[in-house]
């Protein structure tokens, strides 16, 4: 089957392939050819002698008064055995003339006072009249099951895009849902591995300020030594090591100043290998 698009009037036309997307994904496609009916030359059709084409000579390139009377002329003598399609056919005709462009405004007037009065003798002819109540009555009923047909797929179309939008909405919620609680997430343990960080930092300042305070108590102590009793130096060189308490360390030198003699400071010392 070919498909063509005639547009009447000049506008922004589409080109073929018409497509329509989600996303990357292409849900149809649609092939077609396209006639500008502006950019046709009128007198192509009429040298041609395509009657069926009459009706859209108003639009084209070049018509004129002359031409569309010889056209009506042709269309009188194609369809007279038919009125109710000649009748259709002079309607479209009229009504793309009163919107048409290409034509002067005197010669518009001239074809239309001629198709008028062309289409009120058909109106009033008795036997046009029985025609056109036969096909509205056997028209009738296809044109409101396809109004029916029509009605129910706009509305299907309106559901299915707005279930479409919901659906994105939905899924726009959630990602913005799952971004701020995994934004959350990640200011939380930033936050838990500063705090630990810090403290550790804290434990390991105390450490050194507590290994720093032994040194110290432990210079001292090798001081009083060296002042009171050298010949005890190398044995508290290596014992005063063992003490890791400033507390002791203090208590310890306290001792070893009031210490009557050398042996009681011996004593202290070695007890604390013990």
């Amino acid at each position: 089957m070919i498909s063509i698009v005639i547009y009447p009037f000049p506008v922004k036309t589409v080109v073929s392939p018409y497509k329509e997307m989600s996303g990357e994904e292409e849900l149809v496609i649609f092939r077609f050819h396209m006639i500008a009916l502006w950019q046709q030359e009128a007198q192509n059709y009429l040298v041609g002698h395509h009657v069926s084409m009459y009706p859209l000579l108003p639009v084209m390139h070049g018509v004129n008064a002359s031409l569309l009377f010889q056209a009506i002329e042709e269309m009188l003598e194609y369809y007279q055995n038919d009125q109710v399609q000649l009748a259709h056919q002079l309607k479209w005709l009229s009504v793309l003339l009163r919107r048409s462009k290409t034509i002067m405004l005197e010669e518009k007037e001239e074809v239309l006072e001629r198709v008028n009065i062309w289409d009120e003798l058909v109106e009033q002819d008795p036997h046009y009249k029985k025609l056109i109540a036969s096909a509205v009555a056997r028209e009738l009923p296809k044109a409101v099951d396809k109004i029916v047909a029509e009605a129910r797929a706009e509305a299907e179309a309106k559901a299915r895009a707005e279930a479409k939008a919901k659906f994105k909405a939905e899924i726009k919620k959630a990602e913005a849902r799952a971004k701020a609680e995994a934004e959350a997430r990640i200011k939380e343990a930033e936050a838990r591995a500063k705090a630990e960080a810090e403290a550790r930092i804290k434990e390991a300042e105390r450490i050194r300020i507590v290994a720093e305070s032994a040194k110290a108590a432990q210079r001292m102590g090798l001081s009083v030594i060296r002042g009171r009793f050298p010949a005890l130096l190398e044995l508290a060189q290596a014992q005063l090591g063992k003490v890791k308490s400033a507390d002791q360390m203090a208590l310890l030198i306290e001792q070893m100043v009031k210490a009557p003699d050398e042996a009681m400071v011996r004593w202290l010392l070695e007890t604390l290998a013990s």
